[in-house]
């Protein structure tokens, strides 16, 4: 286990290496800066601003500071943050913001996903089976904006029911969340099913079926923990996009996530704001897909860690 850790440290060190090479240089290669689109100020207002942030020097020693100030835990301070907060307080402030919708969206497609594909396999080929694949392959199909806005237009707008401004009450984590967790949801429903109509048609599920078995216990005494797989191998990577927060569905109902200040931090081109949520995500990607190597190993003894 030890050694396996420390070769995944080394990999993500790497991976992260060519992660911030990366977004560095492509960020600043796209015309423009994060003064270019503010007419109002002056031309020495403007170099005054550019040597503040560093800006003036040439691109290859603004990456080195960068990458100094990275290993010391300094992401930098925002452009385009009037009070003159950093990112590291920034990203502080609004991630448990969407940490905490990102939690129940996940609860709640996994819940519902895990729900639906069981229904669907064990009803495999009739009507209840059509239908969940139906509605799962919709879900997959409507992108999350989509469903986000048909919801706000609908409960919020026309039936004025909800509240899709914000997360002031528990009522107001009901559209967005749903919105989140649709997809996810109709994706893992499709995954388990498929999983488990491959395991059931295993002869040990035979066996089980000849002694008399109950086909509820078949399929979560036995079935379950062979077909769960490739829904915890989906939900690594899901739940770190989750958790920084769906970009999009947190600008339509104005929720002070993350989400929300990424897609400013790139409209506004503020430089250190990006770097800094795009290596928080990245680190996130890579913790949570350790995690499910890690747990790969107490659902099926079988896989062993080298």
């Amino acid at each position: 286990m030890a050694v396996f850790l420390l070769k995944r440290v080394l990999s993500a060190i790497v991976t992260l290496f060519f992660v911030v090479t990366v977004t560095f240089f492509l960020m600043h290669a796209v015309p423009g800066g994060p003064f270019a689109t503010n007419e109002k100020l002056g031309r020495n207002i403007v170099k005054a601003m550019e040597v503040k942030y560093g800006l003036d020097k040439p691109l290859i020693q603004q990456y080195g500071i960068y990458l100094r100030n990275l290993v010391k835990g300094d992401l930098g301070l925002s452009i385009a943050s009037k009070e003159g907060k950093t990112v590291n307080y920034i990203i502080g402030q609004k991630f448990p913001v969407s940490a905490r919708l990102g939690i129940i969206s996940i609860i709640m497609a996994l819940i519902l996903g895990l729900f639906m594909g069981c229904y669907a396999a064990l009803r495999h080929e009739r009507f209840v089976d059509r239908f969940i694949m139906f509605i799962s392959t919709l879900g997959i199909a409507v992108p999350g904006f989509i469903m986000g806005m048909l919801l706000l237009l609908l409960f919020g707008v026309a039936l004025r029911w909800l509240n899709f401004i914000g997360l002031n009450t528990p009522a107001d984590y009901i559209l967005p969340t749903i919105a989140l967790a649709f997809y996810p949801a109709c994706f893992i429903a499709r995954l388990i099913r498929s999983s488990l109509l491959d395991v059931l048609g295993q002869d040990y599920i035979r066996t089980a079926r000849a002694k008399g078995i109950h086909a509820y216990m078949i399929l979560f005494k036995h079935a379950m923990r062979n077909a769960i797989l490739p829904v915890v191998t989906y939900m690594g990577p899901l739940i770190a996009y989750i958790l920084v927060g769906s970009f999009v569905i947190e600008r339509i109902f104005s929720i002070p996530g993350l989400g929300l200040f990424f897609i400013q931090s790139i409209t506004s081109r503020d430089y250190p704001l990006i770097m800094g949520t795009t290596i928080f995500l990245a680190v996130l990607i890579i913790f949570m897909n350790l995690v499910v190597d890690i747990v790969y190993v107490f659902i099926d003894p079988r896989i062993k860690l080298k």
